[in-house]
């Protein structure tokens, strides 16, 4: 990483401004806007599941349906959790985690379920897919929390 920008991101300005965006009377804000983010990644996402395995069976219709009822508790319980991180709170922390589990990976436990006839390939590059956005979500979340903790 460029040392400026390391440099910039680790400031106290910088620390200051993101504290600021889990301030008790911004929370809502913040939480609307982290809303609207995962409800447009997760268009995104639908076109291109709907394009990749509309041909296996998978109805892309349903598949936004289910996407954008999960992408609500997900992005709700996903900003709790760094809310609860950062006051220290483990047991909120692991309750909201588990509906962001939960709700996370419903709408690719869909795309098993109903798709057929899908290459070995595909299913691991649907694995790879989740194992990495798993990862830098739960990185994000952590490193963001302690930073502000500090």
């Amino acid at each position: 990483m460029n040392s400026e920008l390391h440099r910039v991101i680790n400031s106290q300005k910088t620390k200051a401004w993101i504290l600021s965006l889990f301030a008790p009377n911004k929370r809502d804000s913040t939480a609307k806007i982290w809303l609207g983010i995962n409800l447009l990644y997760d268009l995104g996402r639908t076109g291109i599941v709907t394009l990749v395995f509309h041909k296996h069976g998978l109805n892309g219709w349903v598949y936004l349906a289910l996407t954008l009822v999960c992408s609500v508790p997900f992005s709700l319980s996903s900003f709790r959790v760094s809310v609860a991180l950062i006051e220290h709170d483990i047991q909120n922390a692991l309750m909201y985690g588990l509906i962001g589990i939960v709700s996370f990976y419903a709408p690719d436990i869909y795309i098993v379920i109903v798709s057929r006839h899908v290459s070995r390939g595909l299913y691991i590059l649907l694995g790879i897919y989740l194992l990495i956005s798993s990862l830098v979500l739960i990185r994000r979340i952590f490193k963001s929390s302690t930073r502000i903790k500090r």
